[in-house]
């Protein structure tokens, strides 16, 4: 079971309603009631604090997980990356496909870090057609850099993954062996750059040489939490509902519990368009919304088509390329992912910087002749 903030969707059942239920039966669990209201109240401010991340097909019971056995924290994270990426509406079908994904690239288990590769490969495969953009883990789940895959992948996939050679590309041996020693190295990268404070650092840089970086250099966005938002937290127990179910309690222990009335209604939002955050007022009088500019065309533009992280950029204005060459490394939905050339060309501009987020319309980079 699980505290009653936290419980339903694709978790357990409340634990609260499992001893009420149980109660004076020969299950009975011998919990107090009363303790177990009391704890709930602590999870409810957790529950709170992130509630700007709830999705509803998240926290509705679904039978379905049954079928397609895709864990709750890969389920939320998955519905999360959908609307990341604009195809919120592509839900069922993106479900569908992760089964599919899963069965194709021999049954991983769908535990960090082997879920996000099906999850993403699957998410991929219906916003871009199946296979036709393929992140850098999956192609390094496949060469076995992962481990043995638990089950057989068929040669077709192998090759739409990896290409004709596919067969040159898989390991053979303990991919750990494959690893450098990288400790000295970073250490060393971290003293150059002034960012050593403790041992941990070097560890953070380590395993997280991009995102543990920011943090580091002091550049990492605060976290946000539900108490930045216009809405103000409330409890659904009023004071008089705690009373009439416990009347033994004391306001002070009601107030603890969390038997508060409830908030005013919000009338300031904030609004996430194509990644840009915009403050929208709503006022009894109505509002207008003003038309947003329209979008410069960029002759021979590449736009990123996912929303994510300019990780590498390995081209520069004057380049020759050739059709398919990785002119940008793009980090979308925890993935590593390549934009490359539409054509052969000459780069013509590049729009973006290392480090800097963008939108799935957002220009990269132009090529020209």
């Amino acid at each position: 079971t699980a505290m009653s903030p936290l419980s339903g969707g694709t978790a357990q059942p409340a634990t609260e309603s499992i001893v009420a239920a149980l109660k004076g039966t020969e299950w009975d669990t011998g919990y107090d009631l009363i303790e177990l209201v009391k704890i709930r109240r602590y999870f409810v401010d957790i529950w709170d604090k992130y509630r700007h991340l709830h999705r509803f097909n998240a926290l509705k019971v679904d039978p379905s997980v049954t079928v397609h056995q895709i864990p709750g924290g890969m389920l939320s994270n998955l519905i999360f990356q959908l609307e990341q990426q604009g195809i919120g509406d592509k839900y069922f079908e993106v479900l569908n496909e992760t089964a599919r994904v899963r069965e194709e690239l021999g049954y991983p288990p769908l535990v960090t870090p082997t879920s996000q590769v099906v999850g993403v490969q699957a998410v991929m495969n219906v916003k871009f057609g199946r296979y036709k953009k393929i992140p850098k883990e999956t192609k390094d789940y496949c060469k076995g850099l992962y481990g043995k895959p638990p089950g057989e992948i068929k040669p077709e996939i192998m090759e739409l993954v990896l290409g004709k050679d596919w067969e040159d590309q898989v390991i053979t041996c303990r991919p750990a062996d494959l690893l450098e020693p990288m400790y000295k190295k970073r250490r060393d990268e971290l003293e150059d750059m002034g960012l050593i404070k403790k041992e941990e650092d070097v560890i953070t840089y380590a395993i997280y040489p991009e995102v543990g970086l920011k943090f580091l250099k002091g550049e990492a966005k605060p976290e946000f939490t539900s108490k930045e938002l216009p809405l103000p937290v409330t409890h659904p127990f009023s004071r008089a509902l705690i009373k009439s179910i416990f009347p033994e309690l004391t306001d002070e222990e009601i107030e603890g519990i969390g038997g508060k009335g409830a908030g005013a209604i919000p009338t300031e939002f904030d609004v996430e368009v194509d990644g840009e955050i915009y403050d929208v007022k709503l006022t009894p009088k109505g509002y207008e919304v003003a038309k947003p500019p329209e979008k410069k065309k960029i002759e021979g533009g590449v736009p990123a088509g996912m929303q994510g992280t300019i990780l590498k950029i390995k081209a520069k204005n004057g380049d020759k390329v050739k059709e398919g060459d990785v002119v940008i490394l793009l980090e979308a939905m925890k993935m590593e992912n390549e934009v490359v050339s539409p054509k052969s060309g000459v780069i013509k501009d590049i729009f973006v910087k290392e480090g800097e987020e963008v939108s799935p319309d957002s220009i990269l980079f132009a090529v020209g002749d």
